[in-house]
C-alpha cells in the first residue's frame, strides 16, 4: 500500500508538473500571437497611411482611395476579431482609427472621419476609465478629442468643436502637471 501511494503520489506530482508547463505554454503563445497581431496591424495602418498620402500627391481619384480605404477597414476588422479584446489591442484598434479618421480627412470624408473618431474616443474613454494612470490612453483621448473638434468645426458646429477641444486640452494640462518634461 505504501508503495502504491508513493508511486500514484509521484505520478500526479508529475501530471501537475506537465500540466503546468503545458499551460505556460499556452500562455506564451498567446502573448507571441498578441504581440503578432499588434504588430501587424501598425504595420498594415502605416502602409495605409502612407498609400492615402501617395494617393493624394499623385492626384489618384478619390473614389479609388475610398474604395482602399473600405477594404482596408473590413481587412482591420476582421484582424481584430482574432483577438482577445485585452487593452492593448482595444488600444491599438483607437491608434487605428484615429489614423483612419486622418485618412478620411485627407480624401474629405468627413462623414466617416466623424465616426472613425467618435468610435476611438468611445474605446479609449472606456480604457481611460479602466487605468486612469496610464498616460498613454489619456494622451491618445486628448488626441481622439482633437480629431473630434476638427470635424465639428469643418461642420460648422463651432461650439461642440471647442468644447470637444477643451476636453482634449483639458487631458493635456492635467498629464503636463503630473509630467511637466513631456512637450
Amino acid at each position: 500500500l505504501a508503495v502504491g501511494a508513493t508511486g500514484t503520489a509521484f505520478y500526479a506530482r508529475h501530471q501537475q508538473q506537465v500540466a503546468e508547463a503545458e499551460r505556460q505554454k499556452a500562455e506564451a503563445l498567446a502573448a507571441q500571437q498578441a504581440a503578432l497581431l499588434d504588430a501587424t496591424l501598425k504595420a498594415a495602418t502605416d502602409i495605409v497611411n502612407t498609400a492615402v498620402q501617395q494617393a493624394e500627391n499623385y492626384n489618384i481619384p478619390r473614389s479609388a482611395t475610398l474604395v482602399m480605404l473600405e477594404k482596408a477597414e473590413k481587412l482591420f476588422d476582421g484582424m481584430v476579431q482574432y483577438g482577445s479584446p485585452t487593452p492593448e489591442l482595444r488600444y491599438r484598434k483607437a491608434q487605428m482609427l484615429i489614423q483612419f479618421a486622418r485618412n478620411y480627412a485627407i480624401v474629405g470624408d468627413t462623414g466617416k472621419e466623424a465616426q472613425r473618431a467618435q468610435e476611438a474616443q468611445q474605446l479609449l474613454a472606456a480604457l481611460a476609465e479602466e487605468k486612469p494612470d496610464d498616460r498613454n490612453y489619456q494622451y491618445l483621448l486628448a488626441a481622439a478629442d482633437m480629431e473630434i473638434g476638427i470635424v465639428l468645426e469643418v461642420h460648422g458646429s463651432l461650439i461642440d468643436a471647442l468644447n470637444s477641444y477643451l476636453d482634449g486640452l483639458t487631458i493635456c494640462e492635467r498629464l503636463a502637471k503630473v509630467d511637466p518634461g513631456i512637450p
